[in-house]
Order: structure tokens, then C-alpha cells, then sequence
């Protein structure tokens, strides 16, 4: 059972497949909760608790709730019971026979027009966890509150009781941790997804179905073999993505469970897997200024030439230097690659590679320190305009779960001098997606995390002269990992609710 929020429906994912129970005239999609009998327990329209069995869409009303209530989260007992959470930081409990009653209303959550209660899960004993913004907390059968973390980051994050009683709990700086109720210590899972963990189900001790970030991949995860096993892949948001005459992406990849491919997109929308460009993972993606597509994948590059070959370039690293972390790239005159690389520590370096396979390290880094001693640096992309000049953009943290996050664009020469700070996006928020690409007119489009919780990302256009202007906006939640311009100076962007193309208008 999945909450679309996107599209405001509620959709069961049963034997590789998805299909809407729920449709956008019925609910907000909100929230939503599994019943122990199978049915779903979901708020409708008139702001009613409804459960229906997804079988034969039969319901029943569970209870109202109050008029000037917001309900970011459901969730059930063994029992039958519904607990939801409410933004005005009080906790409901429905019985089975409809009767509405206050569990607590003493919920530590900030009480702002964005959320900051996200998620709630229902332990064996009948204690409620409840994550948010900063905290993560139990609440007793008797309303007593106690605080488990409150170092949790100021956007969405997660919590799930598992079948053995183990409580797991998730937000971006920290990852996946479990609840020891011996010691009442978050202790960290290890979970070896290149994409990351977006949203957790806990099916078993030993078993986990997970949604990693930036796509519609859900998979199993068998916390002791470490293994993945695909339960749905619907490719639609990558860090692999590039546009010329078409539009390029690489499919998500668990390892060995799954490859990635590459995914042709025309411009009328229809795809096809290009035949023969399969890997175990695909870093990033650029085409050429002759429409050849260009690929970093599996620590070396690749070019799709015009004849359907593939050219195969292994670089050549200086003695005693080596990459690591995540790296993106952008090509340049002459079939040289450009290359920016983050180790999300302390390091952001920029190099290239020619035809030969040599590295050339650029005299250009970033740490730490370039940023005012942040917490670590983040992610960080390039492009290559028309006049050979590098556009890129580097990010860090100011501190661990509570921001800045500092995001800025740069411009240098092809050789690494002459560097000069174009835009300044710093923000208030933990992190965001970041792309930044150049059109035939020099003009430099980058994805930015603007404002402060919730608020979302933007595509700001900087032109010639230097000048900023808000190109779009794109919705908290719709996350996307990248963007390009295409050869007619269309602006694409690869969302987790589709692929995008913003046609120009001159």
C-alpha cells in the first residue's frame, strides 16, 4: 500500500504491479494505515476516517475528525485501533466502535503553517512512536511522552515498528536507526543501497521492503545477506540524465540484484532501453556537442558513437591520487570529459580526462573550510558552455541536522582559472537536490533548495550579464535529481513524478 502524494491517491502494490484503490476525488492522501484485517484505513473528503477492503472496496465510516484538525499520519493496532496524529501536536485513538478520545495532547512538534509531524507506527505494547521535525518520541497507552531523539533534521522522516518489535526510525543526516529498548539508544543500520533510503515497511527481524530516493524503485533488503530484490522499478528521477536531440537516463540499480539501464526519451514522450549499455551503476551522463551520449559508469567512461559502437575510455589517475565519492561530468571540445567529484566529507575536486584516458586535477577544490568551516560539503555538478567556460555548482552543510545548507555557482576558465562566484543560493534547509546546465547562449540554469522546511527546490536562470531570475518552481516532495538543455535550448528536468520538458519560448 502506497500513499501517493503527487497525485493524491492511495495505490496497492501487489506481484510487481500498482493500482489505484483510492483516486484524488476521495481523499486528500495525507495519510493512510494498514487495518490488522487487511483493510485500509484512510480520511476522506469530509474529513471522515474511512477504512476500505481493497478487495471489494467496501466501507465504513470509522469516526470524524475534529473540523479544525490537519492529520499528516494514521496508524493501527493490533487490535483494530486507529491513532492519529495531529499537527496541533495532540494524539486520537478510534476504537473499533467508532469512539473518538485524546491520548495526549502534549506532542513537543513546532506548530508552523509547513509540517513537522511526518510519520507514526504502533509498537506491540501499545506505545505510539511518532517522528518529525527534530524529534522522535513514544507515547504511552497512558498519554505519557518521551523524547527519544531530538536531533532529528527539519524535513521529512520516518519511523516503522517491525513484527520482532524492533523500531526503526529514518531522517537524511542519520540514515536508518534502531530503537535498543534495553539502553534506549538510536543505533545505526547499515544498508548498502547506492540510492539511498527514502521510506521503510519492516516485513520480518531480517527483512525490510524499502523505497529508495530519487525513484519509483521499491525492493525488498535482507538486512543480514545485504541483498535487494526488486519488487517494482519505474524509472523516473536519476542522476544519470542528459538531453541533445533526445533525452538520456540511467535506471536505478540495487548491484548485483538489478543493472541499470539506459532509457532513451524522444520528444514525444515515447522510450526505448538503448540495446547493448547495460552497468552495475551509472555515476552520470552528458551528450556531446556532436549528439553522442556520454556516460560515466562502473569507474570508467563511455561514449555511444554514431554508428551504434561504444567507445570504452579507462582514466589514468596520477600516482597516489584516487577518486571517491560521487562524481558528475559534462564534455567539452575535443572529446575531453570535465569532471566534478564529491566525497561528501571534505572534499570537492574538478578534473579531466582526454581521449588517451590522462587525468588532469584542475587547481580547483573545495572543503570544509571554502565554506566557512561547514559541518561537510555535499554534492556538486558542472557543465560546459558554448565558449569553453566551466559552470558548476558546489554544496555543503553548515551544521549536522539543522542547516544552512549553502549552495553556490561558479564560472572559470576551461583551465581552472579566472574563477568567480556567480549566484549565491544559501538556504535555511538541511539539503535539496542541485544541476546546474548551460544553453547554446551561454545562459546557466541551476536547481537549487530554496527557502526554509517544505519549501522545495527552483530553477533559476542567471544570464550574461549576471542577472538572477526565478525560473520555476517545483513542489516539496517532487525531488528532482536533474537537469538539462537540450540542442533547441528546451530545459528538461527528471523528477520522481516524471521527466519534464520546458519549451523556449524565443
Amino acid at each position: 500500500m502506497i500513499t501517493d502524494l503527487s497525485f493524491k491517491c492511495i495505490r496497492v502494490l501487489s506481484n510487481g504491479s500498482i493500482r489505484t484503490l483510492i483516486g484524488p476525488d476521495e481523499t486528500t492522501a495525507n495519510s493512510v494505515a494498514a487495518m490488522p484485517d487487511g483493510q485500509v484505513c484512510y480520511i476522506d473528503l469530509k474529513n471522515q476516517l474511512v477504512s476500505v477492503e481493497p478487495r471489494t472496496g467496501a466501507k465504513r465510516t470509522l469516526g470524524i475528525i475534529p473540523p479544525d484538525e490537519w492529520i499528516p499520519a494514521l496508524a493501527a493496532d493490533s487490535g483494530g485501533n486507529v491513532f492519529a496524529v495531529a499537527r496541533s501536536n495532540r494524539l486520537f485513538r478510534f476504537t473499533k466502535d467508532g469512539e473518538r478520545s485524546i491520548v495526549t495532547s502534549a506532542l513537543p512538534f513546532e506548530q508552523i503553517k509547513t509540517p513537522t509531524i511526518f510519520d507514526i507506527d504502533v509498537g506491540q505494547d501499545g506505545t505510539v512512536y511518532i517522528s518529525g521535525s527534530k524529534y522522535f518520541v513514544a507515547v504511552t497507552p497512558e498519554g505519557n511522552v518521551k523524547t527519544i531523539a531530538d536531533d532529528l533534521h527539519n524535513e521529512p522522516s520516518w519511523c516503522e515498528v517491525a513484527p520482532d518489535g524492533k523500531v526503526y526510525v529514518k531522517d537524511i543526516p542519520s540514515g536508518v536507526r534502531w530503537l535498543n529498548p534495553a539502553t534506549d539508544e538510536l543505533m545505526p543500520v547499515q544498508i548498502s543501497i547506492n540510492t539511498g533510503v527514502c521510506d521503510l515497511l519492516a516485513l520480518s527481524a531480517d527483512e525490510l521492503v524499502l523505497l529508495p530516493s530519487g525513484s519509483d524503485l521499491i525492493c525488498k533488503y535482507n538486512l543480514s545477506s545485504k541483498e535487494a530484490t526488486p519488487l517494482l522499478v519505474n524509472s523516473v528521477n536519476s542522476r544519470a540524465f542528459a538531453t541533445g536531440n533526445d533525452a538520456f537516463l540511467a535506471s536505478p540499480d540495487l548491484g548485483a540484484s538489478l543493472k541499470s539501464d539506459i532509457i532513451r526519451i524522444q520528444g514525444d514522450g515515447t522510450t526505448k532501453n538503448v540495446a547493448g549499455l547495460t552497468f552495475t551503476h551509472v555515476e552520470a551522463a552528458d551528450v556531446d556537442n556532436e549528439n553522442r551520449l556520454c556516460l560515466y559508469a562502473d569507474n570508467r567512461f563511455y561514449r555511444l558513437e554514431t554508428d551504434g559502437s561504444v567507445t570504452s575510455i579507462i582514466p589514468k589517475f596520477p600516482s597516489g591520487w584516487k577518486i571517491g565519492g560521487n562524481t558528475n561530468i559534462a564534455t567539452g571540445p575535443g572529446g575531453l570529459f570535465y569532471c566534478i567529484t564529491t566525497d561528501f566529507k571534505d572534499s570537492i575536486q574538478i578534473w579531466t580526462v582526454n581521449q588517451q584516458g590522462d587525468v588532469n586535477i584542475l587547481p580547483i577544490i573545495f572543503n570544509r573550510a571554502s565554506f566557512g568551516d561547514a559541518y561537510q560539503v555535499c554534492d556538486a555538478r558542472i557543465d560546459v558552455g558554448s565558449d569553453g567556460r566551466l559552470v558548476f555548482v558546489v554544496t555543503a552543510i553548515g551544521s549536522k541536522g539543522q542547516g544552512p545548507f549553502y549552495q553556490r555557482v561558479y564560472q572559470v576558465s576551461a583551465d581552472g582559472t579566472n574563477m568567480k562566484e556567480v549566484a549565491n543560493f544559501d538556504s535555511g534547509r538541511i539539503g535539496g537536490m542541485v544541476d546546474i546546465a548551460v544553453d547554446h547562449d551561454n545562459n546557466i540554469f541551476v536547481c537549487v533548495c530554496e527557502g526554509t522546511t517544505g519549501d522545495g527546490e527552483a530553477i533559476f536562470r542567471i544570464s550574461n550579464n549576471k542577472e538572477v531570475v526565478r525560473y520555476l518552481g517545483i513542489r516539496a516532495g517532487r525531488d528532482p535529481d536533474s537537469i538539462d538543455v537540450d540542442s533547441s535550448g528546451n530545459v528538461w528536468l527528471c523528477t520522481t513524478i516524471g521527466v519534464f520538458r520546458i519549451t523556449r519560448s524565443n
